[in-house]
């Protein structure tokens, strides 16, 4: 009975000391990053996790600080309308595998905030039905959205980690 204890503990302590590294969720398929500037590209990870960070023949390397955020800046990158893939990988643990973005751009981002009263529907503008069914520029207009739900958690996967500049 001890060594069934024994072997599930052992067990049960690699599988805690085993951690995934997250990328922020803003991060997803389809993103585009802009151009021409150093892109950051944060996520969570154990602290001391290695994290590594691929992406259109860049590699980027850091270790997760002691509340397990880490924050690489990918070089400025020249305008691709290609879709490429973006790694993430720990350097330390391999177990479970890199995440993988697809189809990710390299262009212009464009921020629309501010109060409710901003929004309007991509078909009520001039040509906006078009552009929202894919006929003029399907490949070049990508839309994100944050939701309107106030929880704190959402916010803290969008912000970028303290001390990072742009």
């Amino acid at each position: 009975m001890m060594n069934k204890l024994l072997i599930i503990s052992v067990l049960f302590s690699c599988a805690t000391t085993w951690a995934d590294v997250r990328v922020a969720s803003i991060f997803t398929d389809g993103a585009v990053l802009q151009a021409h500037r150093a892109v950051p590209v944060w996520g969570k990870a154990e602290p001391g996790e290695k994290v590594s960070v691929s992406f259109a023949g860049q590699v980027k390397k850091t270790v997760a600080k002691s509340d397990g955020s880490w924050c690489v800046k990918l070089d400025p990158l020249e305008y691709s309308s290609t879709g490429r893939d973006l790694t993430v990988a720990s350097a330390t643990h391999s177990h479970n595998g890199p995440t993988t973005l697809h189809d990710i751009l390299v262009g212009e981002v464009w921020l629309g905030i501010g109060q409710s009263n901003m929004e309007f529907p991509l078909e009520h503008c001039e040509e906006g039905k078009k552009i929202a069914k894919g006929g003029i520029l399907p490949e070049s207009v990508r839309f994100f959205h944050l939701p309107k739900d106030g929880d704190a958690q959402v916010r803290d996967a969008f912000a970028i980690p303290e001390g990072t500049t742009w």
